[in-house]
């Protein structure tokens, strides 16, 4: 996956109010307003970790863990 696609997963999950709200934030601080989205946004969110190596803080994986269990 392509640096562009991969941003387009990140942005897709939300609206651009929504989009702005996130800024910067992790998962443990922040997630799509609609439930729906979250395990879309947290599977994106792990592509990402997995193609550019950053750790996994236990905050971030809990609620990664959270939102890959719930029900798209």
């Amino acid at each position: 996956m392509r640096g562009l696609e991969r941003d387009r997963i990140q942005e897709s999950a939300n609206s651009r109010a929504s989009n702005r709200s996130k800024s910067d934030k992790r998962p443990a601080n922040w997630q799509p307003p609609l439930a729906g989205y979250r395990r879309v946004y947290g599977r994106a969110w792990i592509s990402v970790k997995h193609v550019y190596g950053p750790a996994v803080d236990p905050a971030e994986r809990s609620e990664l863990e959270g939102m890959l269990a719930t029900c798209a």
